[in-house]
C-alpha cells in the first residue's frame, strides 16, 4: 500500500512567514523611498496647513474629487482617471442643469451639497493637488487634497497598479507637475514677506539731543566786543533766555555766555 506523505505544516508556515516579512520589508522600504521624493503636507483637524509639502500641478482633465468623501482613481501609463470601487457610485457629478440652477439660488444648493454623492468636482489641467498621504500594497496610492475652490478643499486618491518606483515616477510625471518645497518660492509659489526690522533702542548716550531754538547761536561761533550796543549783541547771539535789570546796568543770560550792559553799551561777556 502506498504510503501518502502529509506536508510539513510547519515548514510551509515558516515560508510564508519569511515571504510575508520579506514583502513587508519591501513594502516599507518602498514607502520610505516615495515619502523622500514626495513630501507630504501636514493638514489639522480644521484643515489648516501644518507643513507644506510637494505642490502638484495637474496636466490631464479629469481627476474627480470630494469635498465630502474621497474619490479614488485608477491610473495606467498614457491612460485616463477611472473611478474605482466605491466611489464609481459615490463620486457621480451634479447635472449640468442642476448645477446651472443652484447658482441661482442663495447659498447654492445646501441639500445637494450635503449629498456625498453630488459633493464632488472634476478637476482640470493647471489646479493644484497637494499629497497627505502613501499607501503601498499591492500598488501604490497617493491621497491628495486639492486647493481650495471658494473655500471647499476636495480630496482624491490615485491609484498605480505597479510597485516599480521607476514606473509611478513616470505616471506622476504624465499627470503632474511636481514643485518641490525647496523651489516652489522660484516656481511662483506665495511666499510670506519677510518681518520689518525695528531699529534698535538707542542707547542712553546717544539719546535724541532736540535742536536749538531758531534764535539760538552757538556763542563760540561769534564775537561780542566791548561797546557794543544790546542790538548789536542781540542780533549776533538772539534773544537771551534772561534778562537781569538793575536801571541802567543790564545782564543778558544766554545758553553759555553772560553779557553786562552799562547804558547800553557791553561793559563785560564771559
Amino acid at each position: 500500500m502506498r504510503t501518502i506523505q502529509k506536508p510539513n505544516v510547519a515548514a510551509v508556515f515558516g515560508v510564508l512567514l519569511v515571504t510575508t516579512f520579506v514583502v513587508r520589508a519591501d513594502n516599507t522600504t518602498l514607502q520610505q523611498k516615495l515619502e523622500s521624493e514626495y513630501a507630504r503636507t501636514s493638514i489639522n483637524a480644521e484643515g489648516g496647513v501644518v507643513t507644506q509639502g510637494v505642490t502638484l500641478s495637474l496636466k490631464k482633465d479629469g481627476l474627480t474629487a470630494g469635498a465630502t468623501s474621497t474619490c479614488a482613481s485608477d491610473y495606467s501609463m498614457g491612460g485616463k482617471f477611472a473611478l474605482t470601487g466605491l466611489s464609481k457610485a459615490t463620486c457621480n457629478h451634479v447635472s449640468k442643469s442642476v448645477g446651472l440652477a443652484c447658482k441661482f439660488i442663495p447659498g447654492g444648493c445646501p441639500i445637494l451639497n450635503s449629498d456625498p454623492t453630488q459633493a464632488t468636482r472634476r478637476f482640470v489641467r493647471g489646479e493644484k493637488f497637494y499629497v497627505t498621504e502613501i499607501q503601498v500594497a499591492d500598488g501604490i496610492a497617493f491621497s491628495l487634497i486639492s486647493d481650495a475652490v471658494d473655500n471647499v478643499t476636495y480630496k482624491a486618491e490615485i491609484r498605480f497598479k505597479t510597485q516599480d518606483p521607476a514606473q509611478v515616477d513616470r505616471m506622476m510625471a504624465e499627470v503632474f507637475g511636481v514643485t518641490r518645497p525647496d523651489n516652489q518660492q522660484q516656481s511662483g509659489q506665495q511666499v510670506a514677506p519677510p518681518a520689518p526690522m525695528q531699529a534698535p533702542a538707542p542707547s542712553q548716550s546717544a539719546a535724541f539731543q532736540p535742536p536749538p531754538p531758531p534764535d539760538a547761536v552757538p556763542a563760540a561761533s561769534v564775537t561780542v566786543s566791548l561797546g557794543q550796543s544790546i542790538d548789536q549783541v542781540v542780533g549776533l547771539l538772539g534773544q537771551p533766555g534772561q534778562i537781569l535789570d538793575a536801571g541802567s546796568k543790564k545782564i543778558y543770560l544766554f545758553s553759555n555766555l553772560k553779557v553786562t550792559f552799562v547804558d547800553g553799551r557791553v561793559t563785560d561777556a564771559q
